[in-house]
């Protein structure tokens, strides 16, 4: 089961990547507030900073094959928010990864 704490700092890393750092606080302890912040932002980097939003789905580590298949199975409309969950549950993965090895990162 997933801690308040590990929670938190998977939305923290992932706000400093996306530039959100600044915008959240508690009201984004409500996963669904913080994951509709996330696609607004993805929206905006899809509109005007493609190559950016790659570059930081890179950094993040998600799939090049998901995001791949992301932008060819998807309608425009329902791509930020397949982006979005492929963020979060790619961060869900590394917080539980280092739980079980014991390490910091």
């Amino acid at each position: 089961m997933e801690t308040h704490g590990s929670d938190r700092e998977r939305k923290r890393v992932i706000a400093e990547r996306f530039g959100m750092a600044e915008e959240g606080g508690e009201r984004w302890d409500d996963v669904s507030e913080f994951r509709r912040a996330l696609i607004e932002r993805i929206v905006y980097l899809l509109e005007c900073d493609a190559e950016r939003l790659m570059a930081i789905l890179y950094r993040v580590d998600v799939s090049e094959d998901a995001v791949t298949g992301v932008f060819r199975e998807r309608v425009p409309e329902n791509i930020a928010p397949a982006l979005a969950d492929l963020i979060i549950e790619r961060q869900m993965r590394k917080v539980r990864t280092r739980r079980k090895d014991g390490s910091d990162g």
